[in-house]
């Protein structure tokens, strides 16, 4: 279908304006085309001035101190986290493992109520320091 469509308009060109190309070139303008050029470009070639730049010091070391800080801000909060929890978790896991000691032996605590409000002992533990006596 399109074909046919190029074939129709082009028939119709053909009829109506011929096969003769309407466009022409002037007398003379391939072999002067170059001359015309070289006229037309100027005739020293201009040197633009080149101007140092330097960088401070600052500038040039200022990604090093960004990586810097966030690494140092990552130890922070790490080593902060890590003593937040871990110091609340190990003294109740020290605590509640021993009670406190007299010549290598489990102290005997006759106030059962204090020594779990002292030492944060939990049923567990009561339980198998009981079954160890």
């Amino acid at each position: 279908m399109k074909n046919e469509n190029i074939n129709i308009e082009e028939r119709f060109l053909q009829e109506r304006f011929g096969r003769e190309n309407p466009f022409r070139t002037p007398e003379g303008y391939i072999s002067s085309l170059v001359e015309r050029v070289m006229t037309a470009l100027p005739d020293k070639e201009e040197t633009a001035e080149v101007k140092a730049v330097t960088i401070p010091l600052w500038k040039r070391l200022r990604p090093l101190a960004v990586a810097a800080s966030v690494c140092l801000l990552i130890g922070g909060v790490g080593t902060v986290a890590y003593k937040t929890f871990t110091t609340n978790e190990s003294k109740q896991a020290v605590v509640a493992k021993k009670a406190p000691t007299d010549n290598g032996n489990v102290a005997r605590v006759s106030n059962i109520d204090q020594a779990v409000t002292d030492y944060q002992i939990d049923e567990e533990d009561l339980f198998a320091m009981m079954y160890d006596e």
